[in-house]
């Protein structure tokens, strides 16, 4: 039953992150956040059920053009908690916050696709190099994107999970 109505109430939420005022959407982030770092739920559960296509918000032929809304809440979620989750056995699960991320560049929207590069980096900044394997078949621009956003943050931020002399190999 617990999960059950969660289900619910998370499918209730990603609507909200997607389609509603800046406050309502700031106040379901916020829940979700809260939600991630509960021991009875957890961040595996969170994120899983918002990638998971068959617990948000289904996209019918009365809001096909509202679909991308959806993916773009799902994926500024997922943003949210990448920040603020490590990825671990218990945590999140880099395989699935990395295919959900890249399956999202099919999408015709320039922001879910830009949405998609910052979840990625994001990634890239906890777990280094290891997103590499999953943008083997990503488009060229797509990638030349990426490779600019790492430089610049390596430029910056000279960190373990970022070498300077790594970003050739990175994509």
């Amino acid at each position: 039953l617990q999960y059950h109505l969660s289900d619910a109430v998370i499918q209730k939420l990603v609507s909200h992150v997607s389609g509603a005022t800046s406050t309502v959407t700031g106040a379901a982030s916020d829940l979700l956040l809260y939600l991630s770092r509960c021991k009875s739920l957890g961040v595996r559960f969170i994120s899983d059920m918002v990638v998971c296509p068959e617990t948000v918000p289904r996209v019918t032929s009365g809001n096909l053009k509202e679909g991308w809304k959806v993916t773009l809440a799902r994926l500024t979620i997922i943003n949210d908690l990448v920040r603020e989750h490590d990825f671990s056995d218990d945590g999140l699960s880099i395989e699935t916050v990395m295919h959900f991320s890249a399956g999202s560049f099919q999408s015709p929207s320039g922001k879910v696709r830009s949405a998609a590069v910052t979840v990625i980096i994001e990634v890239y900044k906890k777990c280094g190099n290891v997103i590499r394997s999953y943008l083997r078949y990503q488009k060229p621009a797509i990638l030349n994107d990426l490779k600019e956003r790492i430089a610049k943050l390596a430029r910056k931020d000279r960190t373990k999970s970022a070498p300077i002399q790594t970003l050739a190999s990175i994509v």
